[in-house]
């Protein structure tokens, strides 16, 4: 009896000692995974982190020779094929004024705020996230002007700017003086820059890099924008007038922009143009009981 207790016992302690031994090879085997994956995720990060300082070496190095290439050029702006290219993407721009005659102020803000958003994030994300600011440079740097090559300040570029503008001057104008403001901020703009660029001799206002050749290109410009609209929704006169004098004070404002200003163009233009078409409807319908703006109402959604 006492013999058979003794095995029992025997065999208990041999089945704890070998349950014990497994956990402890399970424990080893764990801790040695464990500390496998540890040095996996190190190694792995210290990929990613040369990969990244290499990136951002590759992107410092691209923005200093394109700065070089700014500084060394005899403008000291980009070619004037690149600014016909960059002048080109531009009047792409030119659809939004364009669908808007066609839809209504909700619908179109509905489509314009979402893709605002994601070209300003993106914008902003080229210049923070080393490998998309490579990937930025690469592809647009010989277009991009020299404010918008710079990573100490983050500047949106011109297609950001464009669609902000969009935004608010579909949001703040009525209707039709908004659609005509955002053609003559892509048109006009257009053509003075490429005027001036080309034919550009004499100083507008002592401002730098402003023409008297490219001002007036614009404001004529502008005013042929005017016309179109005018001849296209059978606008009265006053509108004419009213057209002339915003085209006046659009193109006074793209010049004293950036110098004076200290705002971008492509949002000083529409909003300009804008606000002076507005206040020459108000101030007729207030002195002499006549407005434009009601009558496109006729011929607008």
């Amino acid at each position: 009896m006492n013999s058979k207790k003794q095995d029992q016992k025997v065999s208990r302690e041999e089945f704890h000692k070998r349950r014990q031994q497994i956990i402890d090879n399970a424990k080893a085997q764990i801790d040695g995974v464990i500390s496998s994956a540890k040095q996996q995720v190190a190694d792995i990060s210290k990929k990613i982190e040369d990969g990244a300082q290499i990136v951002e070496s590759s992107a410092i190095e691209i923005e200093k020779e394109l700065l070089k290439q700014r500084k060394t050029a005899e403008s000291k702006n980009i070619d004037f094929s690149q600014e016909i290219l960059r002048k080109t993407v531009h009047l792409i721009s030119l659809v939004i004024p364009i669908a808007y005659i066609f839809l209504d102020r909700e619908t179109t803000l509905l489509i314009l705020i979402p893709v605002m958003l994601a070209f300003v994030i993106a914008d902003i994300a080229a210049k923070r996230v080393a490998f998309l600011r490579v990937l930025y440079l690469k592809i647009f740097g010989s277009m991009l002007r020299k404010h918008e090559i710079k990573k100490k300040r983050v500047l949106l570029n011109g297609a950001s700017w464009v669609l902000i503008s969009s935004v608010l001057t579909i949001f703040i104008f009525p209707k039709l003086i908004a659609i005509v403001a955002l053609s003559v901020l892509i048109v006009a703009d257009i053509a003075a820059a490429l005027v001036g660029r080309k034919y550009g001799k004499k100083s507008f206002l002592g401002i730098r890099r402003k023409t008297q050749e490219g001002t007036l290109a614009f404001f004529v410009t502008a005013f042929i924008v005017v016309v179109i609209y005018g001849i296209v929704f059978r606008m009265p006169l006053l509108y004419y007038f009213a057209g002339l004098f915003s085209s006046f004070i659009a193109a006074i404002s793209e010049a004293l922009a950036k110098e004076v200003l200290r705002t971008d163009d492509n949002l000083a233009i529409p909003i300009s143009f804008g606000i002076s078409m507005w206040f020459v409807d108000a101030l007729c319908r207030y002195c002499w009981q006549i407005e434009f703006i009601k009558y496109a109402n006729f011929f607008l959604i």
